[in-house]
């Protein structure tokens, strides 16, 4: 379908990692994920293989709510429109209730982890998984504060919408539902009566947030992606690249090398 069409009709629901591993809609969103990052990865420029290469992203139904746990949410898109009742490749035809999974994103708050072995072959999606910051972290000063302590931070994975609908606002959409629930429970956990708009940033005076404070009304949004697929597109959305990480040719099938991005973008409580 032409990117020009219209968007289709559609409804989300907003799932706990609890919620969401004895959810029926979970092996439709496995096969969702796994569908898109394969059609995203394959081919990259001049139709060279770019990683990762087997291009699967969940292995099993429990993987993507261990990763959320515990204070994660996944967001699923749903649409009823009738072009989707037959089965199209990636998708899982329409349910009792009518509708299909058309996309997903999920977020959860940020912990810094370091990945297990080299992050290779089978545990491939792993590549994306943000290291632990270093001393001299860019993020650290990317606000001209000389730091972040204090500061609510999460991560944005997982993101996902059917190639077949592409091009439609869905994942802006998506994107704009998830930073707006992320700033509800950043605000919640810093026990703010309400998330408010605060003035311009002022030049900084050194002090950190702490003891309570509310990180003067803010909260650090990340993600990893790749550089050579999907850097443009955050950059547009208001992320700034902090960090690359190079891999060299041959890394999980790669042909010509590639490269991760670390990304970050501060928005308003």
């Amino acid at each position: 379908m032409a990117s020009s069409s219209p968007s289709p009709k559609t409804k989300t629901e907003i799932l706990s990692p609890t919620i969401l591993a004895h959810s029926p809609h979970l092996p439709a969103l496995v096969k969702l994920l796994n569908y898109t990052y394969d059609q995203s990865h394959i081919h990259g420029r001049n139709g060279r293989l770019l990683p990762p290469d087997p291009t699967t992203r969940l292995k099993s139904l429990a993987q993507l709510s261990d990763e959320l746990k515990p204070d994660g949410f996944t967001i699923l898109m749903f649409s009823s429109e009738k072009f989707l009742d037959e089965d199209i490749e990636g998708l899982i035809a329409n349910g009792a209730n009518g509708t299909t999974l058309i996309a997903t994103v999920s977020a959860k708050p940020y912990v810094p982890t370091k990945p297990e072995g080299d992050g290779l072959g089978e545990r491939a999606h792993l590549l994306f998984k943000r290291p632990p910051p270093a001393r001299n972290d860019p993020e650290a000063d990317a606000d001209g504060r000389g730091g972040d302590e204090g500061w609510p931070k999460w991560e944005i994975l997982a993101m996902a919408v059917h190639p077949r609908l592409q091009g439609r606002g869905l994942a802006s959409t998506l994107m704009a539902q998830a930073i707006e629930e992320i700033k509800t429970r950043a605000a919640a956990a810093a026990s703010v009566p309400a998330p408010t708009p605060t003035p311009h940033r002022q030049k900084s005076t050194g002090h950190h947030p702490g003891n309570g404070e509310v990180a003067k009304g803010k909260v650090m949004l990340m993600l990893s992606t790749m550089l050579e697929l999907n850097e443009p597109y955050y950059l547009k959305r208001g992320f700034t690249t902090t960090a690359v990480r190079r891999f060299e040719p041959g890394t999980v099938g790669s042909v010509d090398g590639f490269s991760v991005v670390e990304m970050m973008r501060w928005v308003d409580l």
